[in-house]
Parts: C-alpha cells; sequence; structure tokens
C-alpha cells in the first residue's frame, strides 16, 4: 500500500502560482546578472567552473518558466522601438526586433547554450577537435553576447588557449600525432624559435576561423604568407613533418 501511495505522489503534477512565476523570474535575473559579471572577469578554470554552476541553475529556471508563460503580463505598452535613437553611436543602430514570449525563452536557451559550449571548448587540448567544435558553434543561431566573449577569451594571452593551456602543448601534441619524435628537437633553440612562430600562426588561425567568410578571405592571404615562412623554416630540421602539418592547416 505504501508502495502505491509513493507511485501516486511521484505522478501529482506542482502547481505554479504567480508568486511562483515572478519569484522565478526575479532568480533567473539574478542568475544572469552573476553570468554577466563572470564575463567581465578574466577567464580563467575558476571563472569557467562558477560559469557551469550558473548556466546550470539557469536551465533550470527556464524550465520553470516554461510552465508559467500563462503568468506572463503583456508589457507591449511599455516597449519603445526608438529608444537607441537619442545614443551617440559610430554606426547606425540595428533595428530593435521585438520577440513573443516563447521566441524570448528560445533566445535565452540560445545563449545558455552557447555559452555552456564556450567554456566546454575552453577544456579542449586537441587541434583539430577544436577546429571541428568552431565550425559546430557557428552553424549555431547567432548571439552577439557570446560570440564576443569567445572572440575575447580566445584573446587574452597571445601565447596561451583561453589564456590557460600553453598553446605550444597543443601543437606539440599534434606533431607527435603525425609521427615526430619531439624529444629530438624540444631542447633545440631553432625548434624552440619555430615553435614560438607556430603557436603565433595557430591560434591566428583559430581566430580567423570564426570570422565571417569575407573577412576570412582578406585575412588569409596574410595568414598564407606566414605560412610560407614557416615552410621554408621548416626545411632546417623536419621539413616533411611540418609540409603535412601546414597542409592539415590550410585545407582543414
Amino acid at each position: 500500500m505504501l508502495f502505491f501511495f509513493s507511485l501516486e505522489k511521484k505522478n501529482i503534477q506542482k502547481v505554479y502560482t504567480p508568486f511562483d512565476a515572478l519569484d522565478v523570474r526575479l532568480k533567473l535575473r539574478r542568475s544572469l546578472i552573476t553570468i554577466y559579471s563572470l564575463m567581465k572577469q578574466k577567464f580563467s578554470a575558476k571563472i569557467a567552473d562558477e560559469l557551469k554552476i550558473q548556466i546550470s541553475s539557469c536551465r533550470k529556471k527556464i524550465e520553470m518558466i516554461k510552465e508559467t508563460l500563462k503568468f506572463s503580463a503583456d508589457v507591449t505598452s511599455f516597449f519603445s522601438d526608438s529608444v537607441f535613437k537619442p545614443m551617440l553611436c559610430h554606426i547606425p543602430p540595428r533595428a530593435v526586433k521585438t520577440l513573443t514570449k516563447s521566441n524570448t525563452v528560445e533566445e535565452l536557451e540560445n545563449m545558455i547554450n552557447q555559452l555552456d559550449f564556450i567554456v566546454d571548448l575552453s577544456k579542449q587540448n586537441n587541434f583539430y577537435e577544436i577546429l571541428l567544435s568552431l565550425d559546430t558553434y557557428l552553424k549555431m543561431p547567432k548571439n552577439v553576447l557570446c560570440y564576443a566573449y569567445l572572440d575575447i577569451s580566445l584573446y587574452i594571452n597571445p601565447k596561451k588557449y583561453f589564456g590557460q593551456q600553453d598553446f605550444s602543448e597543443i601543437i606539440i601534441e599534434m606533431l607527435k600525432n603525425f609521427g615526430l619524435n619531439v624529444k629530438e628537437f624540444i631542447h633545440n633553440s631553432k625548434f624552440q624559435e619555430y615553435l614560438e612562430k607556430a603557436v603565433l600562426v595557430g591560434l591566428e588561425y583559430i581566430a580567423k576561423h570564426i570570422r565571417n567568410k569575407f573577412r576570412q578571405q582578406r585575412d588569409y592571404s596574410k595568414l598564407y604568407q606566414d605560412l610560407s615562412i614557416l615552410i621554408n623554416e621548416s626545411v632546417k630540421f623536419l621539413i616533411i613533418i611540418i609540409i603535412i602539418f601546414l597542409f592539415f592547416l590550410i585545407f582543414v
């Protein structure tokens, strides 16, 4: 009898009140403000972990908001599409887009999902997997805030991936996958000098990878010049491996 009672209790659906709806919206707002404050700080492993916690919290609150949309008030009369007109801008402001209640929830979910994706991306250490992940990210619905955060976080340190892992380690690991015995060159000053240049080119390639196609065509011409310099220098000690590496880098 106790077993049937427990089953019946689990099947009881929670009935939300207008107070619950207001409460979860205020809590979501607090979580979003916390996320924004974290995004303003320098990206680190600690920031990534804190973002994960807030992202998980936001997802739960958004699910509850979906169930309480019927309590949402109509605020159309409080909205003005001319709010940006008196603001000083270098370029004309974009037209303000009016969203429905369901569209607003979708946009929030999209932003949270992309931010979660960026945090996961920061933990990857394989060059090829990074590029594949960036391709996946570019297919997601556009979100200016997340895109800007990704662009800024990649450039925190010119020699480190997301300001954390030395990008030279990612390059060395890739060379190992191509069959190069890095131990033979690791203490070679010429190889270290070469590696520093490869790091700069590799990070630059990743950054260009998330640009729009028109900017890529313009930026890649300069990047190819840098790659040609690396090819010429690779003749000194590892020409075959580096040519394979550069071919992979260009045509991936």
